[in-house]
């Protein structure tokens, strides 16, 4: 059985936690990062939230991915291949992080 969803209160450091994120991320990635924002519920000030820090990295092209991966994964994410969503490269947090999309 998957994990269930459990929503909690805002916490008003995953502003926070999405700004080291995108720190990393912009460090890592330079200009190939056309923009870096923080999405998702946690991204609501007052608005309870999955404890989630989800993140968009929007890039020139999503094909090749091997443009962009090294730099992702060298600002400590994992890239999910299996993501059957075409429209979008899903990476998570991989140790350096908590939980993050």
């Amino acid at each position: 059985m998957a994990d269930p969803i459990v929503i909690v209160p805002h916490d008003g450091g995953w502003a926070a936690a999405f700004a080291e994120r995108g720190s990393a991320l912009r460090a890592s990635m330079g200009d190939l990062a056309l923009r870096i924002d923080h999405v998702g519920s946690t991204a609501v000030p007052g608005l309870g939230a999955k404890d989630v820090i989800d993140v968009q990295v929007s890039v020139a092209a999503l094909e090749p991915v091997e443009a962009y991966r090294a730099r992702v994964e060298a600002a400590g994410f994992a890239r999910r291949p299996a993501n059957p969503d075409r429209a979008r490269r899903y990476f998570r947090e991989a140790g350096r992080w908590s939980r993050t999309h």
